[in-house]
């Protein structure tokens, strides 16, 4: 099962996979880098991409959206 993401962690879930950074997200978005920082932080949580030195979790999570939009 999908973990329920916000509107707004589902549009930064597709502008990561689009392989945009922190800075370019803030500034289409018009909202702060901090507020990003804040909503990818969450986005991870909920995917349960925990921080290690073993993984890049924007990856993880580029490729999870991938897998998701293939079974919609």
């Amino acid at each position: 099962m999908s973990p329920v993401l916000t509107t707004r962690e589902a549009h930064i879930h597709r502008l990561i996979a689009a392989g945009l950074s922190n800075y370019a997200i803030a500034t289409q978005l018009r909202i702060s880098e901090k507020t990003v920082e804040c909503h990818i932080n969450r986005l991870f949580s909920k995917l349960q991409l925990r921080p290690d030195n073993t993984s890049h979790r924007r990856v993880l999570a580029t490729i999870m959206y991938h897998q998701r939009e293939r079974h919609f």
